[in-house]
């Protein structure tokens, strides 16, 4: 499902291109790592919701459970996505300049209505530095659903920003998605059998909410 940025009044929103990391091992162990805490994270949030044991599949279009993913589970879960086909640092490359992104330690800062992504990097013009790029989502009085806006550059140094804006913008873009959607597959299912989907992100102080929803008959999964 398409998303549709929303304006932010400190920047213009933007759809960014993909990174272009230079991929090292541990793939499998970082995918192990993700849905590892996040089954965790479902089982207890299970065990104190009873309205959650039963994963009855969705009609196309219903709406499903909301996950409220603690700011400690959100934060494990980004740095686990973060970590995804690297054990936690990544090289990239772009004409004669290269930034390490040290992915192990991304972490994430809540407040309503805002996430900010925090991406360490190292590079010889700059030296280390901590990247930040905020999205502002829904919050407890300002529901968005699924849109999402996000500042022209990320926070950080100059020297950094010149070469890597959109490749950091759409990194961290990368992370929030994945959370989000991965998050709602695990929460159940429809009566296609595939996992639901993301339809509202709201952020808070103590944490981010995943509301769930089947897929509109018109985007059904084929058997």
């Amino acid at each position: 499902m398409a998303q549709k940025p929303k304006s932010s009044p400190k920047g213009r929103s933007k759809s960014t291109p993909k990174p272009p990391p230079r991929q090292g091992p541990g793939a499998a162990a970082a995918q192990a790592s993700f849905f590892s805490v996040l089954s965790e994270f479902l089982s207890l949030l299970r065990t104190r919701n009873p309205n959650l044991r039963a994963a009855v599949p969705l009609p196309p279009g219903k709406v499903g459970p909301e996950l409220p993913l603690s700011k400690p589970v959100f934060g494990r879960l980004i740095t686990a996505a973060a970590m995804q086909d690297n054990q936690g640092s990544v090289i990239w490359t772009k004409d004669e300049s290269e930034l390490q992104v040290i992915t192990g330690k991304v972490t994430v800062e809540l407040s309503d209505g805002l996430i900010l992504v925090n991406i360490p990097v190292t590079c010889d013009q700059a030296g280390s530095a901590t990247v930040q790029v905020p999205f502002a989502v829904g919050g407890p009085t300002s529901p968005a659903g699924m849109l999402v806006a996000t500042e022209e550059h990320p926070r950080g140094p100059d020297a950094i920003i010149a070469v890597w804006s959109d490749a950091l913008l759409a990194f961290a873009w990368k992370l929030l998605m994945s959370v989000a959607t991965r998050s709602a597959a695990a929460a159940g299912t429809d009566t296609d059998g595939a996992g639901l989907i993301p339809a509202a992100l709201t952020a808070n102080a103590d944490g981010v909410n995943v509301l769930t929803m089947a897929r509109q008959a018109f985007d059904r999964v084929a058997s």
